[in-house]
Protein backbone atom coordinates (compact mmCIF):
# COMPACT_ATOMS: atom_id res chain seq x y z
CA UNK A 1 0.00 0.00 0.00
CA UNK A 2 1.21 3.42 -1.08
CA UNK A 3 0.84 6.01 0.94
CA UNK A 4 0.52 10.22 -0.34
CA UNK A 5 0.68 12.73 1.60
CA UNK A 6 -0.14 15.96 0.62
CA UNK A 7 -0.16 19.18 3.00
CA UNK A 8 -3.00 21.45 1.77
CA UNK A 9 -2.32 25.30 2.47
CA UNK A 10 -5.31 27.32 2.62
CA UNK A 11 -4.85 30.47 0.66
CA UNK A 12 -7.47 33.75 -0.17
CA UNK A 13 -9.60 33.88 -2.97
CA UNK A 14 -9.26 36.94 -4.60
CA UNK A 15 -12.43 38.33 -5.51
CA UNK A 16 -12.98 41.75 -7.95
CA UNK A 17 -13.59 44.28 -5.80
CA UNK A 18 -12.36 48.09 -6.20
CA UNK A 19 -8.71 47.85 -4.57
CA UNK A 20 -8.11 44.44 -6.97
CA UNK A 21 -9.31 46.51 -9.97
CA UNK A 22 -7.23 49.12 -9.16
CA UNK A 23 -3.62 47.55 -8.32
CA UNK A 24 -4.30 44.16 -10.92
CA UNK A 25 -4.54 40.03 -9.72
CA UNK A 26 -0.78 39.87 -9.63
CA UNK A 27 -0.61 43.22 -6.84
CA UNK A 28 -2.73 41.49 -4.94
CA UNK A 29 -1.30 37.95 -5.62
CA UNK A 30 1.93 39.61 -4.07
CA UNK A 31 0.26 41.52 -1.28
CA UNK A 32 -1.28 38.21 -0.03
CA UNK A 33 2.32 36.59 -0.38
CA UNK A 34 4.05 39.22 1.60
CA UNK A 35 1.30 38.79 4.01
CA UNK A 36 1.93 35.51 4.28
CA UNK A 37 5.36 35.65 4.95
CA UNK A 38 5.18 38.61 7.53
CA UNK A 39 2.77 36.48 9.77
CA UNK A 40 4.94 33.17 9.10
CA UNK A 41 8.04 35.44 10.69
CA UNK A 42 6.33 37.11 13.43
CA UNK A 43 6.70 35.78 17.10
CA UNK A 44 2.77 35.25 17.33
CA UNK A 45 1.58 32.02 18.26
CA UNK A 46 -2.18 30.82 16.91
CA UNK A 47 -3.93 28.93 19.52
CA UNK A 48 -7.03 28.56 17.54
CA UNK A 49 -9.22 30.84 15.38
CA UNK A 50 -11.36 31.79 18.09
CA UNK A 51 -8.25 34.33 19.42
CA UNK A 52 -8.40 36.04 16.17
CA UNK A 53 -10.44 39.29 16.80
Amino acid sequence: MTLISARATSRPVIYPNNHVNKVGNEQARQDINKCIQLAKSSDTKLIGTDEIA
